[in-house]
């Protein structure tokens, strides 16, 4: 399933995804606005982190293209978020609690800290935003940032 998965993003996001975008567009209502949702790929192999880093420049040049129609193109990525994949991994509660001493707000994110991100950026409160990836990670690499 796995390599099902990641070929259909790879396929998505480096092949034949022109044709697919061309079809989409026309059902983008000007003004509209699209939220990319840039998740870590790596350990996930070659092709999926291949995938994953194309979106950040799919979205920026996406933002471009769709301007002139004021169709707003931005990305969440999102930090550490305490989500049911790593349960799946085997990965205990415990094991997460620990990870939020390294987060400078304190805690693990949660689904709805990316959730109301994602509703802010279509919102026509950010109607000036577009070509931007809003970071949602707690603080964690701020260091690298300045």
């Amino acid at each position: 399933m796995r390599g099902e998965v990641v070929q259909y993003d790879v396929q998505l996001l480096l092949g034949p995804a022109g044709s697919q975008r061309q079809k989409a567009l026309p059902l983008l209502n000007e003004g509209a606005s699209v939220v990319f949702t840039v998740g870590a790929a790596e350990g996930l192999g070659a092709a999926m982190t291949a995938a994953k880093g194309a979106l950040l420049p799919l979205m920026r040049s996406l933002a471009l293209e769709l301007a002139p129609r004021r169709i707003r193109v931005n990305a969440v990525s999102p930090g550490l978020i305490n989500t049911p994949a790593y349960r799946k991994m085997g990965v205990s509660q415990e094991m997460i609690d620990s990870w939020a001493r390294d987060v400078p707000l304190g805690r693990v994110g949660a689904p709805t800290d990316i959730a109301e991100a994602v509703a802010f950026l279509a919102s026509e409160a950010a109607n000036y935003i577009t070509g931007d990836n809003l970071t949602v990670s707690g603080g964690i690499g701020v260091h690298s940032n300045a």
